[in-house]
């Protein structure tokens, strides 16, 4: 399954709000990424979680209002079928669209 964007606080965010989602908040704990603003989501994401030591991939130690978690392809296509949102809250890109 791909990871197609996120769920945090109640929204989903594509994987470009994401990435910038983790730097932003990885420097706001003190943590100064060695590879400027150009890192994948997976990568921001986890030099987040890195500064709170939060484990990213046991998703039921945290909630969404806490940390991203990951919303794969099959996930947004059920979110769709079910008659709910699929955009990303801040870009409107829809995170259900085939690639």
């Amino acid at each position: 399954m791909t990871v197609v964007g996120y769920v945090y606080k109640g929204q989903l965010v594509c994987a470009d709000e994401a990435r910038e989602l983790g730097i932003t908040m990885a420097a706001e704990n003190g943590y100064a990424m060695s590879w400027g603003d150009c890192g994948a989501p997976e990568e921001t994401l986890g030099a987040w979680a890195g500064t709170t030591g939060l484990d990213r991939e046991d998703e039921t130690t945290f909630t969404t209002g806490e940390f991203p978690k990951r919303v794969t392809d099959d996930h947004a296509q059920r979110l769709r079928v079910e008659g709910l949102d699929t955009c990303c809250h801040a870009c409107g890109w829809d995170l259900a669209q085939p690639f």
